[in-house]
């Protein structure tokens, strides 16, 4: 057996047994509750940093990667019978927003709807609230400034459509 087969094998049984864990210990868990588990002993062993990109993780700072990392610890249930863990989708949404838009607000703060989406915001240079949630094709938006709120499909169109609305303090970064 290669390392690298050997390497998945101990990462397949490690899930088989977190599954397992989760039938013991709860008998009614969701699959929103699976996931959450599932993500945190397998792919958070290497770190939050692989999955979510450098530019974004350069946007939120070290201590919005370690509310990222927070995020992973919560289950189905945290906010409400309703809530959900977090969305892995939402990961890869927020990461390639900041990829391609390099936006480095100063006072970035990092968030988690109920939904289980990200959520960043911050102040514009009027301390008026810049609001993004970044679900899995879409970016929800609203600027306390105008009072405008919205979603853009998630693309090259959405996110070019989102920087015009943005206050040009923030368009470019």
């Amino acid at each position: 057996m290669t390392e690298l087969a050997a390497t998945l094998s101990a990462h397949v049984e490690a899930i088989a047994q977190t599954l397992q864990t989760i039938s013991v210990k709860d008998d009614a868990a969701t699959p929103d509750t699976q996931q959450s588990l599932v993500v945190k002993e397998g792919l958070l062993q290497d770190g939050v940093s692989t999955l979510i990109s450098d530019a974004a993780t350069a946007a939120i700072g070290g201590a919005g990667l370690n509310r990222l990392q927070g995020f992973f610890q919560l289950q189905a249930g945290w906010d409400g019978p309703s809530s959900k863990p977090l969305d892995l989708s939402s990961i890869e949404t927020f990461s390639n927003f900041f990829s391609r838009t390099r936006i480095r607000p100063p006072r970035l703060g990092v968030f988690m709807s109920a939904q289980g989406n990200l959520v960043a915001n911050w102040p514009d240079n009027n301390n008026k609230l810049i609001e993004l949630e970044f679900r899995s094709t879409e970016i929800d938006y609203f600027f306390e400034h105008s009072g405008e709120e919205g979603m853009v499909v998630y693309g090259e169109i959405g996110i070019n459509s989102l920087l015009d609305k943005l206050p040009t303090e923030h368009a470019v970064a």
